[in-house]
């Protein structure tokens, strides 16, 4: 037993590492779900399921990443909560009294993340941040207002 728990950390740790530095320098959604890909079965099972509780509605590569990231790199967490507080202080959505910056994904942040969505004219609800909608948030940082479906 303790063989198979080192054997399963020995694969997380060099992944963990590398997802953290790509989210870091902003490398963006594809070259982490590069990285994720390269996986160990062992540490690919464990996001998987992790991430399918998470975000059920999503599919099942960006799934992946989105794992990866809130194992492995728990400010991603965080900068999406105050980025989200950010576009409700800027009026852009409105979600209710501000997230607490805590980098636990839970019911607020994933109600907020939804409202992000409704605002961007984006078809499916998931409440997971992807490419579109951390491009929308990093673009209302930036003071630019991302591009709205025409409803």
């Amino acid at each position: 037993m303790w063989l198979t728990i080192i054997a399963a950390i020995s694969s997380f740790l060099p992944l963990a590492g590398k997802i953290a530095a790509l989210w870091q320098s902003s490398a963006g959604f594809t070259k982490i779900a590069d990285e994720v890909a390269t996986a160990a079965p062992s540490a690919l099972r464990m996001i998987e399921d992790f991430a399918g509780q998470m975000w059920p509605a999503v599919e099942k590569k960006v799934q992946q990443v989105l794992g990866a990231l809130h194992l492995w790199a728990p400010d991603s967490t965080k900068w999406v909560q105050e980025a989200l507080n950010a576009a409700q202080a800027l009026g852009f959505i409105k979600f209710g009294p501000p997230l607490a910056v805590d980098g636990i994904w839970g019911n607020k942040t994933f109600a907020a993340v939804v409202a992000l969505q409704t605002r961007l004219g984006v078809p499916v609800l998931t409440g997971a941040v992807t490419d579109l909608e951390y491009k929308a948030l990093n673009a209302l940082l930036e003071g630019k207002l991302p591009p709205v479906a025409v409803t």
